[in-house]
């Protein structure tokens, strides 16, 4: 009896260690508001809606994916990705450098440096679910959030998060 019990707890956990033996993976999505100067648009905007969708990995050799699409209505589509190393300097990337971070057992940090800006992600899987938190911080004495869309620079004075999500596997 005992060896069936055995048996049957190795079977159950199994496929929990294999998954976790495989590093931390996220999908997430935040849907934002901006307002926005330029130098691109052509009139200020405020209150404007846009999405951030990716992906955010933790390999078991230590090595880091980050990919992100940001779009709005009358936002170029921008494209980013960048690989990295856990312990390692920041990458450089198009639009500043970046960075993960291990902050906990299942939490990761992105970190992504702009001229004007910080941007902060901290994903936190539990099982299949986790939860997402951003934010941003202006650098000292600077006026306005620079956003990167993959092409260029937005000088944009607001900046929300109206919802973050993500899936952890």
């Amino acid at each position: 009896m005992r060896l069936i019990a055995s048996a049957t707890i190795l079977f159950l956990t199994a496929p929990m260690q294999s998954a976790l033996s495989d590093g931390m993976h996220f999908d997430f999505h935040w849907t934002l508001r901006i307002g926005c100067d330029g130098p691109t648009v052509a009139f200020p905007i405020r209150n404007w809606p846009a999405e951030v969708n990716g992906k955010a990995s933790l390999s078991t050799d230590r090595s880091t994916h980050m990919e992100v699409s940001m779009t709005g209505l009358g936002i170029p589509k921008g494209d980013l990705q960048w690989d990295g190393r856990l312990g390692a300097r920041p990458t450089i990337t198009a639009g500043g450098s970046a960075e993960l971070r291990v902050t906990g057992p299942q939490s990761l940090r992105a970190i992504w440096r702009q001229p004007n800006n910080d941007i902060f992600m901290d994903l936190t899987a539990d099982g299949q679910s986790c939860s997402v938190a951003v934010s941003a911080k202006l650098h000292p004495g600077k006026p306005f959030y620079t956003l990167y869309n993959g092409r260029n620079y937005e000088n944009c004075p607001g900046f929300e998060v109206v919802l973050a999500t993500c899936k952890a596997y």
